[in-house]
């Protein structure tokens, strides 16, 4: 079955495939977006996080913190969707604010007000991304669709189709691989008989230990945020942050040396909660007065 042509298929409903789907949509471009994962729940988007299983995004429930240059270019670009993850509890971060008392001297730039980070989940984000991209016409979003092969002219230089699992054929003349880290395309450019130079990967030198917290008085933060957009610090052995989230809500994140059998006890909750109330910089963010565990 061959479907209605699109001007760009992109493949992948992430942030990637996302962002491209609007700035595609946005010079007037018709855009289907094929993504494998089942549509995410309704509801308040604060709500709704909560729910969202991402079997295919495993790095959707760690912490995250849009910097300043994402927030000046959702601003910029994409106002409706900074408001809308400010009406669903984000909470913009003047990042001025963590310079230290003893810097003389500094007086505030007006070129200061771009140095603004935003505490936010990133599903609460992604939603409402999705539902922004979703609602612009010229958009058609696909779910549990998966792209099994790419369709060549003759010549073997240009795409002119997808094939999905379900064997449907979708037309289109560009095909944007959004499908994250493993980058699907290479498979399908190979099964083509397209030659793939092979990707240079590594593992990263160290393993993340997370937990969510929320606070008991969202308006109280019980230390000052001394990196700026996150409280902690990275010492001998390894570093222990803070990072705030949206309505009240924050995750503690250590980063260990991955083959440290001293650290396994950080993964349980009470090797967690003891390394934390010893840590400096965020012991003050653990006291069971001021915070409790959520994950």
């Amino acid at each position: 079955m061959t479907a209605p042509a699109a001007a760009v298929v992109v493949v992948g409903g992430g942030f990637g495939g996302l962002a491209t789907a609007w700035a595609l949509a946005e010079r007037g471009l018709r855009v289907r977006v094929l993504d494998r994962s089942a549509p995410p729940p309704e509801g308040p988007a604060h709500r709704a996080a909560w729910t969202w299983r991402r079997p295919t995004v495993p790095q959707n429930t760690q912490s995250h913190v849009l910097t300043s240059l994402g927030v000046r270019l959702l601003r910029e670009r994409l106002p409706r969707v900074y408001e809308a993850v400010l009406a669903a509890g984000a909470r913009p971060l003047d990042l001025t604010a963590a310079v230290p008392a003893t810097a003389r001297g500094f007086v505030r730039q007006p070129s200061d007000d771009d140095l603004v980070a935003l505490a936010v989940r990133r599903p609460v984000l992604e939603l409402a991304l999705y539902r922004a991209v979703r609602a612009l016409p010229g958009v058609e979003v696909s779910h549990g669709a998966t792209v099994r092969a790419l369709e060549l002219d003759p010549a073997g230089r240009r795409v002119r189709a997808v094939v999905t699992g379900a064997g449907e054929r979708i037309e289109a003349p560009v095909v944007v691989d959004a499908s994250g880290r493993r980058a699907l395309s290479a498979g399908w450019l190979a099964a083509a008989g397209v030659p793939v130079a092979p990707d240079a990967t590594c593992p990263n030198a160290f393993r993340a230990i997370s937990r969510l917290y929320r606070l008991a008085d969202p308006a109280r933060l019980p230390a000052p945020l001394n990196r700026g957009n996150a409280a902690g610090g990275i010492f001998d052995h390894f570093a222990a942050v803070v990072h705030l989230a949206d309505n009240g809500l924050f995750a503690l994140n250590f980063a260990v040396l991955p083959d440290d059998p001293a650290t396994d006890a950080l993964l349980t909750p009470a090797g967690f909660a003891a390394a934390a109330r010893i840590t400096p910089q965020v012991a003050a963010w653990v006291d069971e007065r001021v915070a409790a565990p959520v994950s």
